[in-house]
């Protein structure tokens, strides 16, 4: 946990059939969560680093908070209530990622992506980040308007190269 007053939270875990569960409760949510993104620091964020071994699937739900995600080695489903998400990794290559999001951030952040990635948001602000300019890539963000913040000289539909990863970007009920 990278959070201010720790105490309000706890960290529950389980396996069960196979299946981890970690569970991450804020206690006073009354205060609300102030996240704060910073290039080397971040605060209120919680992060999951998971080891590099075979999975078959994650399911990541933020419920009134933000978590960060590296790149897994498997396909993720990553729901955001009133909470986010932020995917940042050097290369983000060996999952596939599935994000939805009510309400609340949605940030990626990588030198290198070589792998789709679908975003649905309801409200943003979305943010892609790439360190580098990318050499292969097909981003669609047609539907969005202005909640996603990408480079400059990006139109709304971005190719080059061979058009892939595919990285599409959807607003939820499209408001």
């Amino acid at each position: 946990l990278n959070v201010e007053h720790e105490e309000r939270y706890t960290v529950t875990q389980s396996v069960e059939n196979r299946k981890m569960r970690i569970v991450v409760t804020n206690t006073a949510p009354k205060y609300g969560v102030n996240v704060q993104f910073g290039p080397d620091e971040y605060r209120n964020v919680i992060r999951v680093h998971i080891p590099n071994e075979v999975y078959k699937q994650f399911n990541i739900t933020a419920n009134e908070m933000v978590v960060q995600i590296n790149d897994f080695n498997a396909p993720v489903q990553a729901t955001g209530e009133r909470g986010g998400i932020y995917l940042k990794d050097d290369s983000i290559v060996m999952g596939t990622y599935n994000i939805s999001v009510s309400s609340g951030p949605v940030s990626i952040e990588s030198a290198f992506i070589n792998t789709d990635i679908k975003v649905n948001v309801e409200n943003g602000p979305v943010t892609l980040h790439f360190h580098k300019q990318p050499k292969n890539l097909y981003l669609d963000t047609t539907s969005c308007g202005p909640i996603v913040k990408r480079p400059d000289t990006w139109a709304a539909e971005y190719k080059v190269g061979n058009e892939t990863p595919e990285i599409i970007i959807e607003r939820l009920n499209n408001h």
